[in-house]
Parts: C-alpha cells; sequence; structure tokens
C-alpha cells in the first residue's frame, strides 16, 4: 500500500468518525483550531480541494485523539489515548529542536516503539540498505 498521496475523502471520514466518537461539533472543531466554521466546512466537504495546513492538521490530530496517518490515509491508530498522544506530541517536539541531533531523535522514537514495531523498523531499514522504495513495503 502507498501512502504518498492524501485521500480527501478517507480524511473527511476519519474526522467525522473522531469527531463523533467524541462528541465534538463542526463549531467546536473551528473554535479550538482558531478557523472559521467556513473553513472546516471546506475542509470537511468531499467534493472541495482545500485541506489543512500542517499547524491545523497537527491540531486536529491532537483534538480528535487520533493518528496523522489515519487523517491523511484512513490507516494507522483511529484513537490514540491521552499517554500515547503526550509521547508522539513529545518526538514531534525532538523534531523541530535543532540543537538534538539526528540520532537522539531516532532513539528517542524508537525507545517508544513496541516489539513489533522494531521489528517492521527494521525491515523498512533493510529496505533502505538494498536502495529499495521505503512507501512500497
Amino acid at each position: 500500500m502507498k501512502y504518498n498521496s492524501f485521500d480527501k475523502e478517507k480524511f473527511c471520514i476519519a474526522v467525522e468518525d473522531c469527531m463523533s466518537r467524541l462528541g465534538i461539533a463542526r463549531k467546536d472543531l473551528s473554535d479550538s483550531l482558531g478557523l472559521s466554521s467556513k473553513t472546516v466546512g471546506y475542509y470537511l466537504d468531499k467534493s472541495r480541494n482545500e485541506i489543512p495546513k500542517i499547524p491545523q492538521l497537527i491540531g486536529m490530530q491532537q483534538l480528535l485523539e487520533t493518528s496523522i496517518t489515519n487523517l491523511l490515509f484512513g490507516v494507522g491508530p483511529k484513537h490514540l489515548d491521552k499517554q500515547t498522544a503526550y509521547k508522539l506530541n513529545r518526538i514531534i517536539e525532538l523534531f523541530s529542536d535543532p540543537s538534538k541531533p539526528a540520532y537522539f531523535v531516532l532513539f528517542s522514537i524508537i525507545s517508544e516503539l513496541e516489539y513489533r514495531d522494531v521489528v517492521m523498523l527494521k525491515k523498512h531499514l533493510e529496505l533502505f540498505i538494498e536502495g529499495r522504495d521505503l512507501i512500497d513495503y
């Protein structure tokens, strides 16, 4: 499965499912993100091309307690508990800190993974070493 293109329909379904699960209305979503109801309506209209910018997407991910991959591609965790969400946001912060070397960030991420995820990461790294496309795995 390729995860290299945004699927607006999957995005709309994921957002609406999360809103329903959490009892969040569109007005609440727009207010929490600091956006107009009209803008959020455009984001959630499958027939329109507007998509959230990265800060709004991260805000949606946090507010809707879901994963970015669920929002963008309709795969991955549909619900993140508070502890997992905190860890994920901490990792995002590490990526934005230019004083942290890349290996520090990678070790921080790996330390948060479960064994099965580490095994999958190992397979991806082996593909990378072989010069194969990681997205196609």
